[in-house]
């Protein structure tokens, strides 16, 4: 059902509602805003949402909620919230008159945590290399003595030496397997071509935004330290070095995706 609006909004409406003392009657009804979408203004940190405008009842305008939580309105059908200080999730409702819908499916802009994953050095006997699966965030791990399965793989480790167990360790993009001449696997294919920053001053589990600059292919890494991946298509995401075993040749990482392409906000 739909419902009045209530008095949390009446106020935030109240000066809007001015502009529109020439509209058509209110209705009874309403429709809630359909597909919902958001993506990553040009600073990476501000949010803009999207959905479908309603034609047929041609609402007065349309409120947008962030975690339930009306923040502003618009009479457009797109909004941008201006560099919220944390992630969330988004809802729209359209109103006419004193009638308001009921609230749009949530769109959010949560980050996604993955398992801790063991990557074996490039040149060990089961190398295996590390990707995020884009559409669900998944973290995976991938053989690398296959050409046919460096296409996913977002970063390898090597120590640019022909042994696995000399220090120190380097986390690194997929293509630089082409210049390093010690790799002793034959890698063909598509090679992802990604960046790499840190360490950065913080835990996975109370990250901020990350850097916009500074991405190398290739970063030292220390165990216990997080850092920031950023991909050739767009996304961030953070990696930590929960181990380092130079007697086992590999890392075990724990990863966290931002889903929205070029958002640099990780904040809860």
């Amino acid at each position: 059902m739909n419902r009045r609006i209530s008095i949390r909004t009446t106020l935030a409406l109240t000066a809007l509602l001015i502009l529109f003392m020439g509209c058509p009657e209110s209705t009874d009804f309403l429709p809630a805003p359909q597909n919902v979408s958001l993506a990553a203004e040009y600073d990476g940190l501000s949010m803009r949402i999207v959905w479908e405008p309603d034609t047929i009842n041609e609402p007065d305008g349309y409120i947008v909620y962030f975690d339930g939580q009306p923040i502003d309105t618009t009479r457009t059908s797109g909004y941008v919230h201006e560099r919220p200080t944390r992630l969330g999730t988004y809802q729209v409702t359209e109103y006419k008159g004193d009638v308001e819908s009921n609230e749009s499916d949530p769109a959010n802009n949560l980050t996604i945590a993955g398992d801790i994953i063991p990557i074996r050095d490039i040149n060990s006997k089961s190398p295996n290399g590390f990707g995020w699966t884009r559409d669900s965030g998944r973290a995976t791990s991938h053989p690398m003595t296959d050409s046919a399965n460096i296409t996913p793989v977002d970063f390898y480790i090597t120590n640019f030496r022909s042994d696995t167990t000399s220090l120190p360790y380097y986390i690194a993009s997929p293509n630089v397997t082409q210049t390093d001449s010690t790799v002793v696997w034959p890698l063909t294919g598509t090679l992802h071509t990604n960046g790499f920053c840190g360490p950065l001053p913080f835990d996975l589990g109370n990250a901020d935004t990350v850097p916009d600059v500074g991405y190398q292919a290739f970063q030292r890494i220390e165990s216990g330290k997080v850092y920031c991946a950023y991909t050739q298509d767009g996304y961030f995401a953070l990696v930590k070095i929960a181990e380092l075993d130079s007697a086992a040749g590999r890392i075990m990482a724990q990863t966290v995706f931002q889903p929205v392409r070029n958002l640099r906000l990780f904040r809860k």
